[in-house]
């Protein structure tokens, strides 16, 4: 994640989380009462799409920039946000077993592997006895995610190579085979389990790639500032070389890969 363009992380920029959020934010069924948990929000605009279904929101993301983003772009009266680290909401005691619906989207595989199965718990003891939730979590099983691959790109490139070969991702895709990952929310007290990888072809715009890579990218701010629309430019030809939408002219094909967690507790 580039924290430096936080405040680009919002609309053209998130394509590849909306479409995978919009394709499966109807497995939860929420109702007009429902107090729900927001793990890692980030700007805030599911968060404010699912506070017009439910009574509250209670927004949380590590990053203070993120929740300033969220709170300037997407507040509402029935929004809370507040800093907190995804790792440790379950400690929080006022949030534990509070909540009727519990979602996080796209935050876990920023967590190192080690610490992704507390987290997990953590989230899931968040919900009410009969709670709800819903994990979104990149994997990449075929080895064919778009900015992961650009990163090996970069790394043997010969002008920009230089300014990141010492760059260590800090994105730790989802590992755990499926059964594995279904035995351990039953082990954290979840009654319920549904785990699939699903798979969705996103075509990005030239502006929807470079905003991606821009917000997304962490070692894009190793490029000097004054090179980087360049960087963008040269890494915005190079995906259209290796990932062309054939049917849409001038368009990147990423084909997205999440694991899908729905729970009941």
């Amino acid at each position: 994640m580039n924290f430096s363009a936080s405040d680009d992380y919002h609309g053209e920029s998130r394509i590849v989380q909306h479409s995978v959020f919009m394709q499966h934010i109807d497995k939860v069924t929420f109702q007009p009462g429902d107090e729900v948990l927001d793990v890692g929000c980030g700007s805030g605009e599911e968060t404010k799409t699912i506070a017009t279904k439910v009574r509250s929101v209670t927004g949380v993301d590590s990053s203070e920039a993120m929740i300033a983003t969220a709170q300037n772009s997407n507040s509402a009266s029935n929004i809370r946000y507040v800093v907190w680290d995804a790792r440790t909401v379950g400690d929080n005691p006022e949030w534990r077993d509070r909540f009727d619906k519990v979602v996080s989207f796209f935050v876990i595989h920023w967590i190192p592997s080690a610490e992704q199965p507390k987290a997990l718990e953590g989230i899931v003891a968040c919900l009410k006895t009969g709670g709800e939730g819903l994990i979104l979590i990149d994997t990449d099983v075929d080895n064919h995610h778009l900015l992961r691959q650009s990163y090996a790109h970069v790394k043997n490139h010969p002008k920009w190579g230089v300014f990141v070969k010492d760059y260590v991702s800090p994105v730790n895709l989802w590992s755990r085979p499926i059964p594995d990952t279904v035995e351990l929310l039953k082990t954290y007290g979840c009654t319920s389990v549904h785990c699939e990888i699903a798979r969705q072809d996103i075509s990005m715009s030239e502006l929807q790639f470079k905003l991606a890579a821009k917000t997304l990218l962490g070692y894009l701010s190793l490029i000097p500032s004054e090179d980087q629309e360049t960087f963008l430019e040269d890494l915005y030809r190079w995906a259209l070389s290796d990932f062309a939408d054939e049917a849409r002219p001038g368009h990147v094909l990423h084909a997205d890969q999440s694991v899908v967690i729905h729970v009941r507790k």
